[in-house]
C-alpha cells in the first residue's frame, strides 16, 4: 500500500486495489482477534519458490543478518551491524 500511496499517479489508478488491501487487512485482523490465530490461508501459506519439498516452510538463511536485538531486519537505509 505504501507504494500506491507514495508513487505519483498510482493512487488514482489503483484506488480499488488499495481499498481491497485495506479491507483484507481489517478482515484478517478481526479474525485473529476473534479466533486467536491466523486464518488457515495465512497460517499454512508456504513460499512457492523454496528449494525444499512441496509444503516446506521457508526460513531465514544463515547469511541473513538482523540487528540482533529482537531478530528484526534493519530498516531500509540502515546498515546491519557487523
Amino acid at each position: 500500500m505504501d507504494v500506491i500511496d507514495r508513487v505519483p499517479d498510482l493512487g488514482a489508478r489503483y484506488v480499488q486495489l488499495r481499498q481491497e488491501m485495506v479491507d483484507t487487512r481489517l478482515r484478517y485482523r478481526a479474525y485473529t482477534r476473534r479466533v486467536g490465530d491466523d486464518p488457515s490461508d495465512v497460517r499454512d501459506w508456504t513460499w512457492p519458490f523454496s528449494d525444499g519439498p512441496p509444503g516446506a516452510r521457508a526460513t531465514l538463511s544463515s547469511n541473513v543478518t538482523t540487528d540482533g536485538a529482537d531478530g528484526t531486519m534493519p530498516r531500509l537505509g540502515q546498515a546491519a551491524p557487523v
